[in-house]
């Protein structure tokens, strides 16, 4: 016993000399290893979401990280459990960024949709940069090998685990869903005059005039939906809210053809969106497939004051119900940064004081949306002066009446805000100590 008590002593003091001998790494020398593009690398080396067919796309640049982290937290807390693949264009994200969101969550792609179609020769360089915008998102579903998609906004508010939408009927059956927008009375995009074939016509007429079927086996033939909606028929120039779009890419490869021609050729010569959110639906409506638009109209958040002043219109994010006639009165989603964005004007450097931005993100909470109902005419003419309803920005939604949220709608809103400030408390650490390290 004494000489193995010996020993142990002996092995002992060799550990503490060895130990002590070796030279220490400091936690500078530690975190510029962890902080270096390698190490991002290293996560994409170990990745392997080959295997998976379906899953959450959203599109995003450094001062969205806190909203677009948050979402994912949301979705794991929804019990969803789909891989999210975080789209950016030419290196939008930085170092900092990417690694807030690995440490997110697991489940987590970053994917840079531009760099690697420039790479492949489908996309010009030059046109790269024109994609650092809303149009990242249809280069996004055109890009992602996934077949199921589910394009987030990463402002999007959600109630429901989106994962839900996969197993509508109408889904089943056309491999998509969309969704509605604001039904404004303007002479704009969708509704805008052009003139075509010394014809005077809308931009949606016009562009189903002048579209090339013969380039993709097909001719002229628009469908009842088309001449049915209210921007066919003079009456909004915006027919699809984007902010949540569901798409079975497998399911219609030619609808993504026909949306590659309109993303980097047609949208050029006719200005028929603001933005992205006409090319989705339009795609499929082009090359003759058919597609599910929710049976609801959209809603809209209660502004600070709006149940105050005017209670019957609402004026704030553009909301959405569950799409089906089996869930009436469900809330999907609002879509509105201003409601829980910790920086203001997605100003990375805005955020003084997280307490105080917390404080007032969640004093201006809403609690009312517009009421539950289907599509129709909009009221009244906005944004028009000698309108005698008065003057009313086109995101409100006159006279269409208002109802409360339920009140776990408003906690979760609440759980975001909180997360999201969290988040951008990270954000202002991690880029601190990036510029830290480039000093030294």
């Amino acid at each position: 016993m004494p000489i193995l008590m010996g020993c142990i002593v002996l092995l002992l003091i060799v550990y503490i000399y060895v130990i002590n001998s070796m030279p220490m790494i400091d936690g500078k020398e530690v975190y510029l290893k962890i902080s270096k593009d390698q190490w991002l690398t290293d996560i994409k080396l170990f990745q392997n979401f080959s295997h998976i067919k379906r899953g959450i796309v959203v599109c995003l640049f450094d001062a969205m990280v806190p909203m677009a982290a948050s979402l994912v937290l949301e979705l794991r807390a929804l019990g969803n459990t789909d891989l999210v693949q975080m789209y950016h264009c030419n290196g939008e994200l930085s170092a900092s960024s990417q690694r807030i969101l690995y440490m997110i969550d697991a489940n987590v792609e970053i994917v840079d949709a531009c760099k690697s179609f420039v790479l492949s020769g489908k996309l010009p360089a030059s046109k790269a940069n024109g994609f650092r915008s809303f149009w990242l998102k249809p280069l996004a579903l055109l890009h992602t090998r996934l077949d199921e998609v589910i394009i987030l906004d990463a402002d999007d508010l959600l109630f429901q685990d989106p994962a839900r939408l996969w197993d509508l009927p109408g889904y089943k059956q056309t491999g998509t869903v969309f969704f509605y927008d604001r039904e404004v009375a303007k002479a704009e995009y969708l509704n805008h005059l052009a003139i075509v074939r010394f014809q005077r016509m809308t931009n949606l007429r016009a562009l189903i005039e002048s579209f090339d079927y013969a380039k993709f086996g097909l001719r002229r033939n628009p469908s009842v939906h088309l001449e049915n909606t209210l921007a066919w028929n003079g009456d909004s120039g915006h027919e699809q809210d984007s902010s949540i779009v569901v798409v079975n890419k497998a399911k219609a490869p030619l609808a993504m053809e026909v949306m590659w021609q309109l993303l980097l050729h047609d949208r050029y010569s006719i200005e028929f969106s603001y933005g992205d959110k006409e090319l989705f639906w339009l795609s499929f409506e082009l090359a003759q497939l058919p597609y599910f638009f929710s049976p609801w109209a959209n809603s809209a958040a209660a502004m600070p004051r709006d149940m105050e002043k005017h209670p019957e219109t609402l004026c704030g994010g553009l909301a959405q119900w569950m799409p089906s006639r089996d869930a009436k009165g469900i809330l999907l989603h609002i879509n509105g940064g201003y409601i829980l964005n910790p920086y203001r004007k997605n100003n990375i450097h805005s955020m003084r004081d997280a307490q105080e931005r917390t404080q007032e993100l969640l004093a201006k909470i809403p609690r009312h949306v517009s009421k539950h109902r289907t599509r129709s005419k909009g009221l009244t003419k906005p944004e028009d002066y000698s309108n005698p309803d008065g003057f009313w920005p086109q995101e409100c939604m006159f006279n269409r009446g208002s109802e409360p949220m339920r009140e776990q709608d408003i906690e979760s809103i609440k759980r975001r805000i909180h997360s999201a400030v969290g988040i951008a408390q990270l954000q202002q650490r991690e880029i601190a100590l990036d510029k830290l390290l480039h000093k030294n």
